[in-house]
């Protein structure tokens, strides 16, 4: 399955649909690291660290300046969290997740 680009064209605004096309950069180069071949631990990784890293840095900024706002947060942390509990697909406790709330506090 090919990378599908975020859909932000229709954002009128433009420091905000800037945002969301600097997300996309990211978002589809982490990926492509997906499909790097894995050649072992001395010759380099698969590229698992920069792609989490990748991806938390564009929840942060998407924190920072989309969701939520910083009139219902102020903190930057508890904003990146709550856009965590808010927005995150979570799965059954049945299953093997844990607590929506105490994974925030993690």
């Amino acid at each position: 399955m090919s990378y599908r680009k975020i859909a932000y064209e229709h954002i009128a605004d433009p420091r905000i649909k800037e945002i969301f096309h600097r997300a996309d950069l990211y978002i589809g180069d982490a990926y492509s690291m997906l499909f790097l071949p894995y050649k072992g631990w001395r010759s380099g990784g698969g590229c698992d660290y920069t792609i989490v890293l990748t991806l938390l840095c564009v929840v942060d900024g998407i924190a920072t300046d989309i969701y939520p706002k910083r009139s219902a947060a102020k903190k930057q942390e508890k904003r990146f969290k709550r856009l965590l509990r808010d927005k995150l697909l979570w799965g059954p406790l049945d299953k093997g997740w844990m607590e929506r709330a105490e994974a925030g506090h993690h």
